[in-house]
C-alpha cells in the first residue's frame, strides 16, 4: 500500500491537545472516574452515575471505544462492539532505514476478507505487516487483529509470526534486536463501519465508537458530526450508514 498524501500524528499528544482545547471552551474533565451506571427514566436517558457522583444530562455520548458495549449495556442497549487486540514490536535504534510507512496487502485482507487467508495461525491472530521508523531510529513493527477479550498481553507466537512476515520483505532485519512490545485494543464492529448517532429506542443516548484501527484518524470528523447532531439536531454529512440502529439485523452468528 502506498499513499503519498498520508500523514502521521502522535495520538497521545493529540488527545491532550483536545483536552486542553475543551477546557478552554469551558468543558470539565474528570480523570480516573468510572462510569458505574447510565440513568434512564421514562424511556429516555437522564445522565450517568460515576465513582465521583451523579451527573444529569439530556444527552449522553458513549465514546468508550472497546468498552462502548459495556457502557451501552448499562442503558439496556445491545451494542455489538468487541475488543480486537493488536500487538506491536519496537526494535533497537537503527540508522536511516525507511522514510515511509509500509503495509502489506494482508493488513486489509485480514480485516475485510479473512476467508482469503489460508494459514490458520495467521488467520487466528489476524497477523499482517505494518512497519515504519520513528524519529529516534527504532522500527515499529506490527500487527495482529485478535479476538481475545480484554487481554493486552504480548505473546511470543505473535512476535514470531510478525517478525517472519517482516523479514520476508526486509531480510536485513534478521539480526536486529526487539527491545520493547506493547498491545492495544481496537473497537471492532461486525460490518467494519463505525457507530455514530442516536439510539432510536433510547432518546438522548448517542454512540461514537467502533472505528477499530482508524479511531485517531477519524476522531476530528466524528467529533464535528457529533457536535452538529447534538447542537443542531442534524449533521452536515448523512449518518444513516453509521447508525447504531442498523444492528437490529445482526444475529449472534453474524457477530461471531
Amino acid at each position: 500500500l502506498y499513499s503519498p498524501t498520508s500523514g502521521k500524528v502522535n495520538p497521545i499528544r493529540l488527545t491532550f491537545a483536545y483536552v486542553q482545547a475543551a477546557k478552554r471552551l469551558g468543558a470539565q474533565v474528570l480523570s480516573n472516574t468510572e462510569v458505574t451506571d447510565v440513568l434512564v427514566k421514562m424511556g429516555r436517558v437522564m445522565g450517568v452515575e460515576t465513582s465521583k457522583g451523579t451527573y444529569y444530562a439530556d444527552q449522553v455520548i458513549d465514546a468508550a471505544g472497546s468498552w462502548a458495549a459495556e457502557i451501552a449495556a448499562m442503558a439496556g442497549v445491545d451494542l455489538p462492539i468487541r475488543p480486537r487486540k493488536g500487538q506491536l514490536f519496537i526494535t533497537e535504534p537503527l540508522g536511516p532505514f525507511m522514510d515511509v510507512t509500509l503495509q502489506c496487502a494482508r493488513y486489509n485482507v485480514i480485516k475485510f476478507k479473512p476467508e482469503a487467508v489460508g494459514d490458520k495461525a495467521v488467520l487466528r491472530m489476524g497477523a499482517s505487516l505494518s512497519i515504519e521508523q520513528t524519529e529516534n531510529g527504532g522500527l515499529v513493527i506490527g500487527s495482529t487483529r485478535e479476538f481475545v477479550g480484554y487481554d493486552r498481553e504480548n505473546t511470543l507466537e505473535a512476535m514470531e509470526v510478525t517478525m517472519r512476515r517482516a523479514m520476508r520483505f526486509f531480510p536485513a532485519l534478521k539480526d536486529v534486536n526487539i527491545i520493547r512490545a506493547f498491545a492495544g485494543l481496537r473497537p471492532f464492529t461486525p460490518d467494519g463501519i463505525p457507530v455514530i448517532g442516536e439510539v432510536e429506542k433510547l432518546p438522548g443516548f448517542f454512540v461514537a465508537a467502533g472505528h477499530e484501527g482508524d479511531g485517531i484518524a477519524l476522531a476530528p470528523i466524528t467529533g464535528k458530526l457529533m457536535a452538529e447532531l447534538l447542537v443542531q439536531g442534524k449533521s452536515s454529512y448523512p449518518l444513516e450508514a453509521f447508525s447504531p440502529n442498523r444492528f437490529r439485523r445482526w444475529s449472534e452468528g453474524d457477530f461471531e
